[in-house]
């Protein structure tokens, strides 16, 4: 031990030369340049690969290094999401006091995410006051969770005129729920014209509500498209509810494929009417694995057909148990309400 070589930290110079300096097969250094004179950040795969925290103290030097207020800020987020809620408020609360737009939007989301909402409110209201329009749209679900829908209506209607497509779709699911059908349909139309997919799957729910079917299916389609996994469940549904049976099952098992449990489901039961019981039961029970409880009464249904009747009790009484920790009320009572039926059935036997 005596003659091993004593580790000392070089000047700064050399370590910055050796973590910048390209790695054997041509694979890139640990720091590449970033915008700025001078300016250094850690290679992409070298930050996905990491598990352990950032040090508070880096989060530290990251403040007293920021380039700016809009810089300050977007390290606040980080570190507030990392866990260091004070010291990105300590950063933050201040800033916001001063009357900046971005500072005070953040206070008001923060107070929102710790239900105070008066509080939030308060610093939504002056962002907006300041200059703020992204807050517009976050106002207006402030108040439309508490039931405030013509103030909400007014910051949607305000946040659309600075541009926030999001507030479109917003807008629409305000006034589809209430009743206001024909201008819900009107901002759903305009935000997906914009490419907004929930806004597409939020068209192909209000016109299947109207069996509006031919355009509901479009819309669902264009979602699913696009990548909205449940707009395939729900076209799935249509396509069942037509009797296009070939078509629904195999949309349903695209959904189930991307992990939609509903559509596991769903397939269970579009199996099981075809009297397809094996196949239904292999549905079923992988939706019940994934977490899916409604697919018990599904598969205790499939076991009663087929005369495993103290099997099918068995998993309309997990059911039952399952359904009540959930407060599913309404399904306990169904499941409670076959279980008696059930076992009169066997008593009378």
């Amino acid at each position: 031990m005596a003659e091993a070589a004593v580790l000392r930290p070089e000047p700064f110079g050399q370590a910055l030369a050796w973590a910048c300096r390209p790695g054997d097969l041509g694979a890139s250094g640990l720091l590449v340049p970033a915008e700025g004179e001078g300016c250094w950040r850690a290679f992409d795969y070298l930050v996905e690969a990491t598990t352990a925290p950032v040090p508070l103290p880096v989060w530290e030097a990251a403040f007293d290094h920021a380039a700016g207020v809009v810089e300050r800020l977007i390290i606040a987020l980080n570190a507030d999401d990392a866990g260091h809620h004070d010291l990105a408020l300590a950063v933050v609360e201040p800033l916001a006091h001063t009357g900046e737009p971005g500072a005070m939007q953040i206070m008001g989301y923060w107070a929102e995410h710790d239900g105070r909402l008066i509080e939030a409110e308060d610093w939504h209201r002056r962002a907006i006051d300041a200059g703020n329009t992204y807050t517009l749209n976050n106002l207006g679900l402030l108040l439309a969770d508490q039931e405030r829908f013509e103030e909400a209506e007014e910051f949607y209607r305000r946040a659309i005129d600075a541009g926030d497509s999001d507030a479109l779709v917003n807008l629409g699911n305000l006034l589809a729920d209430r009743g206001r059908f024909e201008e819900a349909e009107e901002f759903y139309r305009r935000a997906a014209d914009v490419g907004d997919t929930e806004a597409l799957f939020n068209l192909g729910l209000l016109l299947a509500d109207q069996e509006r079917f031919e355009e509901a299916e479009e819309f669902y389609r264009r979602a699913a498209d696009a990548g909205h996994t449940r707009a395939l469940n729900n076209l799935g549904n249509l396509l069942a509810d037509q009797e296009r049976f070939e078509e629904a099952e195999k949309v349903y098992r695209r959904a189930a494929d991307v992990g939609d449990t509903r559509a596991l489901n769903n397939l269970g039961n579009l199996l099981a009417d075809q009297e397809r019981f094996e196949e239904a039961e292999k549905v079923y029970r992988r939706a019940i694995d994934a977490g899916h409880t409604n697919a018990l009464l599904g598969l205790a249904l499939v076991c009663w057909q087929q005369g495993r009747r103290g099997q099918a009790v068995e998993l309309v009484e997990r059911a039952v148990a399952e359904f009540a920790g959930a407060g599913q009320e309404k399904l306990r009572v169904l499941a409670a309400g076959l279980l008696e039926l059930w076992r009169a059935e066997g008593d009378a036997g």
